[in-house]
């Protein structure tokens, strides 16, 4: 799968040793990750704020748009890879 951005572009495979492969020009680099799974970590995350009884909207708002990241890669893949733009709700 391959996210691209107005200037970074993330390229996930899942056959490969290394799966994530993040792209800056003409940098690239292969961010590290934690066996962890990202359901797990979210759900430790959800938890901590009802504990706190605080909400970092910060972070909902990046979430957000993660979930409407996914969305739109499965639109894509619906879709034979078309394209489909992410409109950020900040901009």
């Amino acid at each position: 799968m391959t996210i691209l951005g107005e200037s970074n572009t993330v390229i996930f495979d899942d056959a490969a040793n290394t799966k994530v492969l993040l792209c800056k020009g003409d940098e690239i680099s292969y961010p590290a990750y934690g066996d962890e799974l990202p359901l797990t970590r979210e759900l430790e995350a959800f938890i901590d704020v009802v504990r706190a009884g605080t909400l970092d909207t910060i972070r909902l708002e990046r979430e957000v748009l993660m979930v409407r990241a996914i969305a739109a890669a499965e639109e894509s893949a619906r879709n034979a890879g078309r394209l489909v733009a992410i409109d950020d709700p900040r901009s």
